[in-house]
């Protein structure tokens, strides 16, 4: 699915594509590297496997559809936020560098 919304990165409104959780948790721990945080390995592996059953057993439809919470990703720079069913950003949880 995808809708289009004004990107808070690259500022441009285009193309946002809904992504799965293992996608966006991934993408999390791309962003904590990146920005030098430490983080728990043995903890990071529990939560992609959850994540990964969370996402192939159907759990994760159910929950977006009575939360109204999804991840999309912006088709122009690759910045992921949880969204609010009305297209507001719940929180951020991947911002690529900006190009300079």
């Amino acid at each position: 699915m995808s809708n289009a919304f004004k990107c808070p990165n690259c500022g441009a409104f285009t193309k946002h594509i809904e992504i799965t959780a293992r996608e966006c948790f991934a993408l999390g721990c791309k962003w904590d590297k990146e920005r030098g945080k430490k983080s728990n390995s043995i903890l990071n592996v529990y939560t992609s496997l959850f994540a990964s059953a969370y996402t192939l057993s159907g759990l994760g439809k159910v929950v977006t559809t009575l939360t109204g919470l999804k991840a999309y990703k912006c088709c122009e720079c690759g910045m992921v936020a949880i969204r609010k069913a009305d297209g507001e950003i719940d929180s951020i949880e991947y911002m690529p560098p900006k190009n300079k």
